[in-house]
Protein backbone atom coordinates (compact mmCIF):
# COMPACT_ATOMS: atom_id res chain seq x y z
CA UNK A 1 0.00 0.00 0.00
CA UNK A 2 1.39 3.49 -0.98
CA UNK A 3 2.17 5.83 2.17
CA UNK A 4 0.14 8.24 1.43
CA UNK A 5 -3.03 6.38 0.72
CA UNK A 6 -1.94 4.58 4.35
CA UNK A 7 -1.86 8.15 5.45
CA UNK A 8 -5.73 8.66 4.59
CA UNK A 9 -6.92 5.33 6.06
CA UNK A 10 -5.26 6.43 9.49
CA UNK A 11 -6.62 10.28 9.42
CA UNK A 12 -10.19 8.36 8.95
CA UNK A 13 -9.68 6.24 11.65
CA UNK A 14 -9.28 9.56 13.69
CA UNK A 15 -12.71 11.07 13.26
CA UNK A 16 -15.34 10.81 15.54
CA UNK A 17 -17.86 12.51 14.48
CA UNK A 18 -19.29 11.83 10.65
CA UNK A 19 -17.45 10.10 8.31
CA UNK A 20 -14.25 10.87 5.65
CA UNK A 21 -13.92 10.16 2.10
CA UNK A 22 -10.18 10.64 1.26
CA UNK A 23 -8.84 10.73 -1.69
CA UNK A 24 -4.96 10.95 -2.12
CA UNK A 25 -2.33 10.82 -5.19
CA UNK A 26 -0.43 7.62 -5.25
CA UNK A 27 2.46 9.30 -6.49
CA UNK A 28 2.60 12.80 -6.11
CA UNK A 29 0.85 14.09 -3.15
CA UNK A 30 -0.35 17.31 -4.84
CA UNK A 31 -2.70 18.22 -1.86
CA UNK A 32 -1.79 17.65 1.70
CA UNK A 33 -4.45 15.87 3.21
CA UNK A 34 -3.65 16.74 6.93
CA UNK A 35 -3.86 19.96 6.77
CA UNK A 36 -7.79 20.32 5.67
CA UNK A 37 -8.55 17.28 7.78
CA UNK A 38 -6.96 19.05 10.83
CA UNK A 39 -9.18 22.09 9.68
CA UNK A 40 -12.49 19.99 9.42
CA UNK A 41 -11.95 18.45 12.88
CA UNK A 42 -11.28 21.71 14.64
CA UNK A 43 -14.95 23.12 12.83
CA UNK A 44 -16.29 20.02 14.29
CA UNK A 45 -14.82 20.35 17.89
CA UNK A 46 -15.34 24.25 18.48
CA UNK A 47 -17.88 25.82 20.57
CA UNK A 48 -17.87 28.75 18.32
CA UNK A 49 -18.27 27.65 15.16
CA UNK A 50 -20.03 24.94 15.47
CA UNK A 51 -20.75 22.92 12.07
CA UNK A 52 -23.23 19.98 11.30
CA UNK A 53 -21.03 18.66 8.62
CA UNK A 54 -19.10 20.03 6.37
CA UNK A 55 -17.62 18.40 2.57
CA UNK A 56 -14.86 19.81 0.75
CA UNK A 57 -12.79 18.42 -2.47
CA UNK A 58 -10.02 19.82 -4.00
CA UNK A 59 -8.88 20.16 -7.30
CA UNK A 60 -5.51 20.44 -9.06
CA UNK A 61 -3.49 19.98 -11.73
CA UNK A 62 -6.00 18.02 -13.83
CA UNK A 63 -7.61 16.13 -10.94
CA UNK A 64 -9.57 15.94 -8.15
CA UNK A 65 -7.11 15.35 -5.13
CA UNK A 66 -8.79 15.54 -1.68
CA UNK A 67 -12.27 14.71 -0.80
CA UNK A 68 -13.51 14.55 2.67
CA UNK A 69 -16.40 14.87 4.47
CA UNK A 70 -16.96 15.09 8.43
CA UNK A 71 -20.33 15.28 10.54
CA UNK A 72 -23.84 14.88 9.58
CA UNK A 73 -26.36 14.97 6.89
CA UNK A 74 -29.17 14.34 9.22
CA UNK A 75 -29.25 14.87 12.75
CA UNK A 76 -32.07 13.16 13.92
CA UNK A 77 -30.68 9.71 12.93
CA UNK A 78 -27.08 10.67 13.29
CA UNK A 79 -26.32 10.09 9.13
CA UNK A 80 -22.89 11.01 8.63
CA UNK A 81 -22.37 13.86 5.75
CA UNK A 82 -19.83 12.54 2.78
CA UNK A 83 -18.46 14.17 -0.13
CA UNK A 84 -21.01 12.57 -1.97
CA UNK A 85 -24.69 13.57 -0.49
CA UNK A 86 -26.06 16.23 -2.75
CA UNK A 87 -26.68 19.46 -0.57
CA UNK A 88 -28.76 22.55 -1.77
CA UNK A 89 -25.83 24.26 -2.76
CA UNK A 90 -27.62 27.71 -2.62
CA UNK A 91 -26.29 30.72 -4.75
CA UNK A 92 -23.55 28.68 -6.43
CA UNK A 93 -26.53 27.98 -8.64
CA UNK A 94 -26.31 31.25 -10.26
CA UNK A 95 -23.52 30.34 -11.64
CA UNK A 96 -24.90 27.44 -13.49
CA UNK A 97 -28.04 29.56 -14.62
CA UNK A 98 -25.46 31.78 -16.10
CA UNK A 99 -23.76 29.31 -18.40
CA UNK A 100 -27.10 28.27 -19.63
CA UNK A 101 -28.13 31.97 -20.85
CA UNK A 102 -24.36 32.27 -22.57
CA UNK A 103 -25.37 29.26 -24.21
CA UNK A 104 -28.27 30.07 -24.97
CA UNK A 105 -26.60 32.81 -26.73
CA UNK A 106 -24.03 30.70 -28.51
CA UNK A 107 -27.13 29.46 -30.67
CA UNK A 108 -28.11 32.65 -31.24
CA UNK A 109 -31.24 32.26 -29.81
CA UNK A 110 -30.47 35.46 -26.48
CA UNK A 111 -28.75 38.22 -27.22
CA UNK A 112 -27.19 39.39 -23.95
CA UNK A 113 -27.68 43.02 -24.93
CA UNK A 114 -31.04 42.54 -25.92
CA UNK A 115 -33.85 44.00 -23.28
CA UNK A 116 -35.07 41.18 -21.22
CA UNK A 117 -38.46 41.82 -21.70
CA UNK A 118 -38.01 40.40 -25.25
CA UNK A 119 -37.81 37.04 -24.01
CA UNK A 120 -40.01 37.49 -20.47
CA UNK A 121 -42.91 37.98 -22.23
CA UNK A 122 -43.73 40.70 -20.45
CA UNK A 123 -42.50 44.47 -19.97
CA UNK A 124 -39.91 44.38 -17.50
CA UNK A 125 -39.41 48.23 -17.15
CA UNK A 126 -38.45 49.96 -13.72
CA UNK A 127 -41.29 52.81 -13.43
CA UNK A 128 -38.70 55.12 -11.58
CA UNK A 129 -36.41 54.70 -14.62
CA UNK A 130 -38.54 54.24 -17.24
CA UNK A 131 -36.44 55.28 -20.52
CA UNK A 132 -33.70 53.17 -19.25
CA UNK A 133 -33.86 49.57 -20.77
CA UNK A 134 -33.34 46.52 -18.91
CA UNK A 135 -30.66 43.95 -20.16
CA UNK A 136 -30.48 40.30 -20.23
CA UNK A 137 -26.61 41.08 -19.00
CA UNK A 138 -27.97 43.33 -16.25
CA UNK A 139 -29.60 40.59 -14.22
CA UNK A 140 -27.30 38.37 -14.95
CA UNK A 141 -24.68 41.05 -13.53
CA UNK A 142 -27.39 42.05 -10.50
CA UNK A 143 -27.47 45.43 -12.73
CA UNK A 144 -31.19 45.33 -13.45
CA UNK A 145 -32.63 47.62 -10.38
CA UNK A 146 -34.63 44.42 -9.47
CA UNK A 147 -34.85 43.65 -5.71
CA UNK A 148 -36.15 40.86 -3.91
CA UNK A 149 -38.58 42.57 -1.67
CA UNK A 150 -39.69 39.83 1.11
CA UNK A 151 -40.28 37.55 -1.35
CA UNK A 152 -38.60 36.12 -4.62
CA UNK A 153 -39.80 32.36 -5.40
CA UNK A 154 -43.52 33.37 -7.14
CA UNK A 155 -45.74 30.57 -5.33
CA UNK A 156 -47.63 27.81 -7.71
CA UNK A 157 -49.85 28.29 -9.85
CA UNK A 158 -48.74 32.41 -10.01
CA UNK A 159 -46.46 34.21 -12.66
CA UNK A 160 -43.53 35.28 -12.12
CA UNK A 161 -44.52 38.64 -14.14
CA UNK A 162 -47.06 39.75 -11.06
CA UNK A 163 -44.43 41.17 -8.96
CA UNK A 164 -44.31 43.47 -11.44
CA UNK A 165 -47.75 44.21 -11.86
CA UNK A 166 -49.44 47.11 -10.08
CA UNK A 167 -52.40 45.86 -8.02
CA UNK A 168 -50.74 42.44 -8.00
CA UNK A 169 -50.95 41.12 -4.16
CA UNK A 170 -46.98 40.08 -4.79
CA UNK A 171 -46.12 43.82 -6.03
CA UNK A 172 -45.48 44.62 -2.39
CA UNK A 173 -45.67 48.46 -3.08
CA UNK A 174 -43.40 48.31 -5.87
CA UNK A 175 -40.94 46.67 -3.66
CA UNK A 176 -39.17 44.74 -6.27
CA UNK A 177 -37.82 48.00 -7.85
CA UNK A 178 -34.98 50.26 -6.95
CA UNK A 179 -36.20 54.05 -6.07
CA UNK A 180 -34.69 56.78 -8.19
CA UNK A 181 -35.04 59.33 -4.99
CA UNK A 182 -30.92 58.89 -4.38
CA UNK A 183 -30.59 58.84 -8.49
CA UNK A 184 -27.96 56.70 -8.45
CA UNK A 185 -29.88 52.88 -8.69
CA UNK A 186 -30.00 53.55 -12.45
CA UNK A 187 -30.60 49.68 -14.01
CA UNK A 188 -27.08 48.85 -16.24
CA UNK A 189 -25.12 50.88 -13.10
CA UNK A 190 -25.76 49.88 -9.37
CA UNK A 191 -24.55 47.23 -8.37
CA UNK A 192 -27.62 44.91 -5.71
CA UNK A 193 -27.17 41.19 -5.55
CA UNK A 194 -31.15 40.45 -6.49
CA UNK A 195 -32.17 36.61 -6.37
CA UNK A 196 -35.25 37.50 -8.17
CA UNK A 197 -33.01 38.38 -10.78
CA UNK A 198 -31.88 34.96 -11.26
CA UNK A 199 -35.70 33.63 -11.11
CA UNK A 200 -36.44 36.07 -14.19
CA UNK A 201 -33.16 34.48 -15.91
CA UNK A 202 -34.92 31.01 -15.13
CA UNK A 203 -38.39 32.21 -17.05
CA UNK A 204 -36.10 33.24 -19.92
CA UNK A 205 -34.67 30.16 -20.36
CA UNK A 206 -38.09 28.91 -20.35
CA UNK A 207 -39.44 30.85 -22.63
CA UNK A 208 -36.61 30.53 -25.47
CA UNK A 209 -36.45 26.71 -25.38
CA UNK A 210 -40.30 26.06 -24.44
CA UNK A 211 -38.99 23.41 -21.51
CA UNK A 212 -39.30 23.52 -17.99
CA UNK A 213 -35.68 25.50 -16.12
CA UNK A 214 -35.26 22.27 -13.70
CA UNK A 215 -35.21 19.87 -16.75
CA UNK A 216 -33.12 22.09 -19.43
CA UNK A 217 -30.55 23.15 -17.59
CA UNK A 218 -30.03 19.58 -16.32
CA UNK A 219 -29.89 18.30 -19.57
CA UNK A 220 -27.96 21.20 -20.68
CA UNK A 221 -25.47 22.25 -18.57
CA UNK A 222 -25.28 19.71 -15.37
CA UNK A 223 -25.20 16.91 -17.49
CA UNK A 224 -22.21 17.52 -19.81
CA UNK A 225 -20.32 18.98 -16.80
CA UNK A 226 -20.72 15.39 -15.16
CA UNK A 227 -23.21 16.61 -12.72
CA UNK A 228 -25.80 14.16 -11.92
CA UNK A 229 -27.52 17.08 -9.14
CA UNK A 230 -30.52 18.82 -10.18
CA UNK A 231 -32.31 21.82 -9.84
CA UNK A 232 -35.71 19.84 -8.49
CA UNK A 233 -34.80 17.43 -5.35
CA UNK A 234 -37.70 14.95 -6.77
CA UNK A 235 -35.00 13.87 -9.37
CA UNK A 236 -33.12 12.52 -6.94
CA UNK A 237 -34.86 9.60 -4.88
CA UNK A 238 -32.03 7.28 -5.88
CA UNK A 239 -29.37 9.50 -4.35
CA UNK A 240 -28.32 10.81 -1.21
CA UNK A 241 -28.78 14.11 -0.15
CA UNK A 242 -28.29 16.18 2.76
CA UNK A 243 -30.46 18.59 5.12
CA UNK A 244 -29.27 21.69 6.50
CA UNK A 245 -29.33 22.61 9.54
CA UNK A 246 -28.83 26.03 11.60
CA UNK A 247 -27.97 26.18 15.47
CA UNK A 248 -30.25 28.47 17.99
CA UNK A 249 -30.87 29.42 20.80
CA UNK A 250 -28.45 26.28 22.31
CA UNK A 251 -29.81 23.53 20.09
CA UNK A 252 -29.98 22.39 16.49
CA UNK A 253 -33.40 22.20 14.09
CA UNK A 254 -33.57 20.85 10.58
CA UNK A 255 -34.27 24.38 8.17
CA UNK A 256 -34.56 22.26 5.08
CA UNK A 257 -35.27 18.33 5.42
CA UNK A 258 -34.26 17.24 1.86
CA UNK A 259 -34.14 13.98 2.97
CA UNK A 260 -38.14 14.39 2.96
CA UNK A 261 -38.30 16.79 0.24
CA UNK A 262 -36.76 14.14 -2.75
CA UNK A 263 -39.62 11.41 -2.27
CA UNK A 264 -42.23 14.03 -2.15
CA UNK A 265 -44.48 13.95 -5.81
CA UNK A 266 -43.90 16.56 -8.29
CA UNK A 267 -46.98 19.27 -7.58
CA UNK A 268 -46.01 20.70 -10.54
CA UNK A 269 -47.15 18.49 -13.59
CA UNK A 270 -49.55 20.90 -15.13
CA UNK A 271 -47.17 23.96 -14.89
CA UNK A 272 -46.64 25.89 -18.24
CA UNK A 273 -43.15 26.88 -19.17
CA UNK A 274 -42.13 30.59 -19.30
CA UNK A 275 -44.89 31.19 -16.28
CA UNK A 276 -42.65 31.54 -13.71
CA UNK A 277 -38.99 30.53 -13.61
CA UNK A 278 -38.51 31.18 -9.78
CA UNK A 279 -40.67 28.11 -8.76
CA UNK A 280 -37.76 25.97 -9.44
CA UNK A 281 -34.83 27.98 -7.34
CA UNK A 282 -32.35 29.06 -10.12
CA UNK A 283 -31.26 31.33 -7.65
CA UNK A 284 -30.68 28.81 -5.13
CA UNK A 285 -32.22 25.25 -5.67
CA UNK A 286 -29.18 23.48 -7.43
CA UNK A 287 -28.64 19.99 -5.45
CA UNK A 288 -25.30 18.59 -5.77
CA UNK A 289 -22.34 16.98 -4.01
CA UNK A 290 -18.12 18.66 -3.21
CA UNK A 291 -17.20 15.68 -5.34
CA UNK A 292 -18.78 16.02 -8.45
CA UNK A 293 -18.88 19.37 -8.81
CA UNK A 294 -14.71 19.08 -7.94
CA UNK A 295 -14.89 17.19 -10.81
CA UNK A 296 -16.57 19.47 -13.21
CA UNK A 297 -13.64 22.03 -12.21
CA UNK A 298 -11.85 20.26 -14.73
CA UNK A 299 -13.57 22.33 -17.98
CA UNK A 300 -13.57 25.18 -15.95
CA UNK A 301 -9.79 25.35 -15.53
CA UNK A 302 -9.12 23.47 -18.17
CA UNK A 303 -8.69 23.87 -22.39
CA UNK A 304 -11.39 21.60 -23.39
CA UNK A 305 -14.26 22.70 -25.14
CA UNK A 306 -16.77 19.77 -24.25
CA UNK A 307 -18.56 21.61 -21.90
CA UNK A 308 -21.88 23.28 -21.98
CA UNK A 309 -20.45 26.84 -23.71
CA UNK A 310 -17.21 27.38 -25.35
CA UNK A 311 -14.24 28.51 -23.28
CA UNK A 312 -14.21 31.40 -24.89
CA UNK A 313 -18.22 32.32 -23.53
CA UNK A 314 -16.87 31.21 -20.09
CA UNK A 315 -14.13 33.88 -20.28
CA UNK A 316 -16.14 36.13 -21.35
CA UNK A 317 -18.86 35.29 -17.97
CA UNK A 318 -16.24 35.76 -16.01
CA UNK A 319 -14.91 38.99 -17.09
CA UNK A 320 -16.12 41.64 -14.38
CA UNK A 321 -18.39 44.24 -15.66
CA UNK A 322 -18.88 46.41 -12.42
CA UNK A 323 -15.99 47.32 -10.09
CA UNK A 324 -17.12 48.74 -6.95
CA UNK A 325 -16.33 52.65 -6.54
CA UNK A 326 -16.03 53.84 -2.78
CA UNK A 327 -16.47 57.42 -3.62
CA UNK A 328 -19.23 56.95 -6.37
CA UNK A 329 -21.20 54.13 -4.07
CA UNK A 330 -21.83 51.94 -7.18
CA UNK A 331 -23.35 49.45 -5.38
CA UNK A 332 -24.30 47.81 -2.69
CA UNK A 333 -21.08 45.67 -1.62
CA UNK A 334 -22.35 43.33 0.85
CA UNK A 335 -19.49 44.53 3.84
CA UNK A 336 -17.11 44.28 1.18
CA UNK A 337 -17.30 41.31 -0.14
CA UNK A 338 -18.24 41.87 -3.41
CA UNK A 339 -15.78 44.23 -4.90
CA UNK A 340 -16.71 43.14 -8.64
CA UNK A 341 -19.08 41.00 -10.57
CA UNK A 342 -19.28 39.39 -13.62
CA UNK A 343 -21.77 37.75 -16.13
CA UNK A 344 -22.49 35.48 -12.99
CA UNK A 345 -19.25 34.71 -11.97
CA UNK A 346 -17.45 37.27 -9.02
CA UNK A 347 -13.90 36.60 -9.59
CA UNK A 348 -12.21 38.15 -6.25
CA UNK A 349 -9.91 41.11 -5.77
CA UNK A 350 -7.87 40.49 -3.12
CA UNK A 351 -9.00 43.73 -0.41
CA UNK A 352 -8.12 43.34 3.06
CA UNK A 353 -11.02 42.45 5.16
CA UNK A 354 -13.26 42.28 2.28
CA UNK A 355 -12.89 39.12 -0.94
CA UNK A 356 -9.42 38.20 0.65
CA UNK A 357 -9.29 34.18 0.37
CA UNK A 358 -5.91 34.31 3.11
CA UNK A 359 -4.66 36.41 5.35
CA UNK A 360 -1.33 37.22 3.80
CA UNK A 361 -3.35 38.22 0.26
CA UNK A 362 -1.84 37.31 -3.11
CA UNK A 363 -4.88 35.10 -4.22
CA UNK A 364 -7.84 35.59 -6.50
CA UNK A 365 -10.15 33.31 -7.55
CA UNK A 366 -13.11 33.12 -9.17
CA UNK A 367 -16.56 31.35 -9.02
CA UNK A 368 -19.82 32.07 -6.75
CA UNK A 369 -20.23 31.38 -2.85
CA UNK A 370 -24.19 30.44 -1.38
CA UNK A 371 -25.57 31.50 1.59
CA UNK A 372 -28.74 30.14 2.89
CA UNK A 373 -31.04 28.40 5.34
CA UNK A 374 -27.85 28.01 7.75
CA UNK A 375 -25.33 26.69 4.94
CA UNK A 376 -22.35 28.12 3.55
CA UNK A 377 -20.96 27.14 0.85
CA UNK A 378 -18.29 28.07 -2.58
CA UNK A 379 -16.88 26.64 -6.20
CA UNK A 380 -13.70 28.64 -6.24
CA UNK A 381 -10.96 28.02 -8.89
CA UNK A 382 -7.65 29.45 -9.95
CA UNK A 383 -7.56 29.34 -14.13
CA UNK A 384 -3.59 30.07 -14.08
CA UNK A 385 -2.35 28.08 -11.47
CA UNK A 386 -5.10 25.31 -12.03
CA UNK A 387 -6.60 24.44 -8.67
CA UNK A 388 -9.93 24.64 -7.29
CA UNK A 389 -12.10 24.06 -4.07
CA UNK A 390 -16.03 23.49 -3.43
CA UNK A 391 -17.30 23.39 -0.02
CA UNK A 392 -20.63 22.90 1.72
CA UNK A 393 -21.27 23.25 5.51
CA UNK A 394 -24.31 21.41 6.25
CA UNK A 395 -25.29 23.43 9.14
CA UNK A 396 -23.81 26.67 10.74
CA UNK A 397 -24.53 28.84 13.96
CA UNK A 398 -25.08 32.25 14.72
CA UNK A 399 -23.53 34.28 12.13
CA UNK A 400 -22.70 37.91 14.05
CA UNK A 401 -21.10 35.65 16.21
CA UNK A 402 -18.72 34.37 13.40
CA UNK A 403 -17.70 36.81 11.14
CA UNK A 404 -13.95 36.85 9.29
CA UNK A 405 -10.80 37.71 10.83
CA UNK A 406 -9.32 39.05 7.95
CA UNK A 407 -12.22 38.99 5.28
CA UNK A 408 -15.86 39.22 4.51
CA UNK A 409 -16.18 35.61 4.66
CA UNK A 410 -17.27 34.15 8.01
CA UNK A 411 -14.52 32.26 10.19
CA UNK A 412 -16.03 28.73 9.17
CA UNK A 413 -14.73 29.60 5.34
CA UNK A 414 -11.64 31.20 6.17
CA UNK A 415 -10.66 28.22 8.12
CA UNK A 416 -11.88 26.07 5.39
CA UNK A 417 -9.79 28.48 2.46
CA UNK A 418 -6.48 29.14 4.30
CA UNK A 419 -6.15 25.21 5.09
CA UNK A 420 -6.41 24.60 1.03
CA UNK A 421 -4.60 27.29 0.36
CA UNK A 422 -1.77 25.66 2.75
CA UNK A 423 -2.09 22.12 1.68
CA UNK A 424 -1.88 22.48 -2.21
CA UNK A 425 1.75 24.79 -1.83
Amino acid sequence: MKMNKLLCYLVTALFVLGTVNCVATEENQLVDAKIIDKALQDLESSDKTRTMGVQVSVFKNGEVRYSNAAGFANYENKEPLTPKHKIRYASVSKLFVALGVQKLAEQGKIKLNDPASKYLGFDLTNPNYPDVTITVSDLMNHLSSVRDASNYSMPYPGKISEFFAPGSEHYADGGHWADNKSKLQTPGEFFNYSNLGYGLLGTVIENVTGERFDQWIRANVLKPLGITGSYNVRDLSDYPVSNIHKYRQDKWSTSLNDQKNKLAVDPFTEYKAGDNGSLFSPQGGMRASSEELATALKWFIGNEDNGPISKKGLRALEKQQWIYNEKKQNGNNYGNLFSSFGQGIQCTQDIPMGDRIVAEGGIKLCGHLGDAYGLLSGFLYDVDNGWGVVYALSGTSNYAENYGKYSAFYLWEEQILTAVVQAIK
